[in-house]
């Protein structure tokens, strides 16, 4: 009976020592797991968007990632009185689908490249205006460009054209390229 009673104790012993290395391994796993290494090292206040396993979207502003837990400010607006909240939430890891970090980019670009065709489209638009009247070129490398009798009437016509259409221009590419936003996957669960 005494050696019944040892190999039962002995087998439980075993037992707990398998299942302690069993838990210690699975918190090491998720310690070391390294693309939410890179969730931990998002920096406060980065915009972010978590897909969770029930396929809610969360979006906020990072606060902190722990080794389990990922908080946020979630920032949203009543659709009835406009009123602007923010509250903290806290979710957890094996909750978490994906992250993507969210960049928002911006309109300079677009500025640019609208305020370029405008201008472009502006002195087409003054050169064609331009040779309605009854000027007369006068005799230069350039004078049926920009010179005529009638007081330089065409480099006005295009000065003003490209001005207008310039801004016209740019204005339209701000409008196009304001608010886009770009979506960079960070974490995807296992």
């Amino acid at each position: 009976m005494n050696r019944l009673k040892f190999v039962v104790k002995i087998n439980y012993v075993l037992a707990s020592l398998m299942m302690i290395s069993a838990i210690a391994l699975a918190q090491t796993d998720a310690q070391n797991d390294p693309a939410w290494e890179t969730v931990r090292a998002v920096p406060y206040g980065e915009p972010l968007s978590i897909t969770l396993k029930g396929g809610t979207i969360v979006e906020g502003t990072m606060i902190r990632a722990s080794e389990t837990n990922l908080r946020i400010y979630k920032t949203s607006t009543s659709r009835t009185s406009g009123i602007t909240s923010e509250e903290i939430v806290e979710l957890k890891k094996e909750d978490i689908l994906n992250i993507n970090r969210i960049e928002i980019r911006t309109s300079k670009k677009w500025f640019f490249i609208g305020a370029a065709a405008g201008a472009a489209v502006g002195a087409a638009t003054g050169m064609a205006l331009s040779n309605t009247g009854n000027c007369r070129p006068q005799s230069s490398p350039f004078g049926d460009v920009f010179d005529d009798v009638c007081g330089k009437a065409k480099t006005g016509y295009i000065v003003l054209g490209v001005l207008g259409g310039g801004m016209a221009g740019g204005f339209l590419g701000d409008r196009i390229g304001r608010g886009r936003v770009k979506r960079i996957l960070i974490y995807k669960s296992k």
